[in-house]
């Protein structure tokens, strides 16, 4: 049915679906520590087991945000993969997609990624903090958000050269800019720890990724089987949290990791 809508954008009717991908800018390190202040602790947006993302400033005054990518979380066999999987993220390109703008590598020692800045903070934030004001999010609303993380996700599933499963969506992974438009962020770490259909089911034995338990979809969470229906299912969990505001990790003692790329 998304694929049948119109390509325009109802709040930002003069953006097209997607553009055209183009070469991702390698950064140095000292690029990447002048723009967070050497990595300055109160520059941190939010934090995992497998990265910790910054906001910075470019030299240019640009903002962005840092994801410094947790080297012990990652095989050796995705070390030899990251710059293929960066050129892989350069050709993405989806007004519901976070943009992805660069990278930075030093084989062993640093995996960055420079993605764009999102003033506005996650899903998460909007659904389950208490100090929000939530005057603006109607309905229609919230229908229209979910609608654009469909659009990004029906991109990552049909619009490239083969599939690509997010494989961890959930809303601290939705992100919304300063117009409030929403974007799907961190589609690429799956692929990078090596979580990729081989044989159009199965997932590389090196990954260590393990997903976000309340969004998992059964045959990913037991079986290890991945399609894009991992993501459909995801999908739907957000929908009825958005709708409902009931959290599906409410009974788990300790809730969802740190939120990244955002403003807090």
């Amino acid at each position: 049915m998304l694929e049948n809508q119109k390509s325009k954008n109802p709040r930002n009717p003069e953006l097209p679906e997607h553009t055209a991908g183009f070469t991702l800018k390698r950064f140095n390190r000292k690029e990447i520590e002048d723009a967070t202040d050497n990595f300055s602790e109160g520059n941190i947006l939010g934090t995992t087991s497998l990265s910790t993302v910054y906001k910075g400033r470019l030299q240019d005054g640009r903002m962005i945000a840092v994801k410094i990518l947790n080297i012990t979380q990652f095989s050796a066999e995705s070390d030899k993969s990251f710059n293929k999987e960066m050129n892989t993220l350069g050709k993405l390109r989806h007004r519901n997609l976070v943009k992805v703008l660069g990278y930075a590598w030093e084989s062993g020692k640093l995996k960055a990624l420079v993605l764009e800045y999102m003033e506005n903070g996650d899903l998460d934030r909007i659904i389950h903090d208490s100090g929000i004001d939530r005057s603006r999010w109607d309905l229609s609303e919230r229908v229209d958000v979910l609608v654009s993380v469909a659009r990004g996700l029906v991109y990552l599933h049909s619009g490239y050269d083969f599939p690509i499963v997010h494989c961890d969506l959930k809303p601290s992974n939705i992100l919304l800019d300063e117009k409030w438009d929403a974007h799907v962020s961190d589609f690429g770490t799956a692929r990078i720890l090596g979580v990729h259909q081989q044989d159009g089911s199965s997932i590389s034995s090196a990954s260590t990724f393990q997903g976000t338990i309340g969004y998992l979809a059964p045959e990913f969470a037991y079986m290890k089987k991945l399609t894009t229906k991992v993501d459909v299912f995801s999908f739907g969990i957000i929908v009825m949290e958005f709708i409902t505001r009931k959290d599906p990790q409410v009974s788990l003692p300790k809730r969802r990791e740190s939120r990244s790329l955002c403003h807090n």
